[in-house]
Parts: C-alpha cells; structure tokens; sequence
C-alpha cells in the first residue's frame, strides 16, 4: 500500500481513510460528497478500497465490523430516500479481470464518534 498525505483528501473524509488503511485496507478513491476538486466526484460521501478476490467476503464483513466499533450502524433502508442517506457497504467482483472492490458510502469523519481507541485524530 503506497504512503498517502491526508491532507490531499476531500476534509469530511480524511479520518475515514486514515482509520480504513491504519487497519491495513487499501483505500483507492475517496470522496465527502461536498468537496467537488474533481470531475469524478460523487455527490455523496464514499471511498473505495481494493480487496483479493478470495477474501472479498471477509474483508467487506471485516470493514463492517471496523465501523460498527467506531460508532457506525448500518439500518436497512425502509425507502429510497432512505437507502440515498443511510450509510452502506457494498462488495463488488469481476470476473473478467477478476477485480473486487468495496465501496463504503454515506459515512463521513463525523460520524465516527468512537476514535479514541485508534490513532486517528
């Protein structure tokens, strides 16, 4: 996993990918919805990590885990309003060029208000 300065990343998401990586996740690609630097930004928060394809399952439950000891929950959307808003995991594969990627959505530094047992400030 290459270094990465922090102080790059969107402000809302910054502690989000520090905590993600600290916990040896290869984050690719992250966003806090709000900051459009780039063309390619989302519009809602979300980063990326790269994940083997052996262990796509285990990683995403892994990263779930992660963020629930951080504060997060993950409730099942009752809308589409609410699945717009609600914080989600989804873990992609592809076979073709068998890539896994697992993308966090909708969770922002703020929301992880369990930090003091990691290194992250």
């Amino acid at each position: 996993m290459e270094l990465l300065d922090y102080s790059l990343l969107n402000p809302g998401i910054r502690k989000m990918v520090q905590l993600l990586r600290e916990a040896g996740f290869n984050t690719t690609d992250s966003g806090d919805g709000a900051t459009h630097d780039c063309e390619c930004d989302h519009p809602n928060p979300y980063v990326s990590i790269e994940v083997d394809p052996e262990s796509l399952v285990q990683q995403a439950q892994a990263i779930k885990k992660l963020l629930v000891s951080k504060g997060v929950s993950f409730p099942i959307p009752q809308s589409e309003e609410d699945a717009e808003s609600f914080p989600f995991i989804e873990a992609n594969y592809s076979p073709v060029d068998d890539y896994c990627l697992v993308y966090v959505g909708n969770i922002l530094d703020k929301d992880l208000t369990l930090l003091t047992t990691s290194g992250v400030n």
